[in-house]
């Protein structure tokens, strides 16, 4: 008995393919293409996460989406562009982390969740990141979880190589406010590596 249905919603923001991500040593990293990377529901909203072109640099950034209003006509409220004057960002993954409760007589931000990434550029070697996100338009600073210690190269596909595109992110659902996440970061034989990490929610 159960039914699929499908509703098109359009995005306020132009996404585009991204570009292949700069790292030191002249190397590239693949970025595939635009395709949605994850998602998540909460508070009756969607927030979405993908690789996108930053045109004003040329860059790889993320996208994060959010749409609404699933009753009737979907609602794209929003979309946003995580981006930095540095780093190029990829491979994003989005998980709720809030907690339901109260902090010290403050309410719980409307839709909190943790949005982690692989990083790289031309003067930083590639590993993994994340922000914290609340209120619709709201960041924390970028926290760098993984320094990479050296370039990836993998000699079977070139120059453009291979790095984030098995990461993923898990809201800790027996202890909320918690989220895993599993990224990548160069090791010094050039390789890649996957560091995973435990996030937690503001106090």
């Amino acid at each position: 008995t159960a039914t699929l249905t499908a509703k098109l919603a359009f995005s306020p923001f132009h996404y585009f393919v991204p570009p292949s991500a700069q790292q030191p040593g002249g190397k590239t990293l693949q970025t595939n293409d635009s395709r949605v990377l994850a998602a998540m529901y909460h508070n009756n909203k969607i927030h979405f996460v993908q690789d996108t072109l930053e045109t004003s640099t040329g860059w790889e950034d993320i996208n994060l989406g959010v749409m609404s209003n699933f009753s009737s006509a979907i609602q794209s409220d929003s979309a946003h562009l995580i981006t930095d004057t540095v780093l190029e960002f990829g491979y994003p993954n989005v998980s709720y982390c809030g907690t339901n409760i109260t902090h010290t007589g403050i309410s719980e931000p409307e839709n909190e969740c943790i949005i982690s990434f692989s990083h790289s550029a031309s003067t930083v070697f590639p590993g993994t990141s994340a922000v914290y996100y609340y209120n619709v338009v709201s960041y924390s600073p970028i926290l760098n979880i993984k320094s990479g210690f050296n370039y990836i190269y993998n000699s079977f596909v070139g120059n453009n190589s291979r790095w984030g595109d098995y990461a993923g992110s898990q809201t800790k659902n027996n202890d909320l406010g918690k989220v895993w996440v599993a990224h990548t970061f160069g090791q010094p034989n050039n390789t890649y590596g996957t560091w995973i990490a435990e996030l937690g929610h503001r106090q």
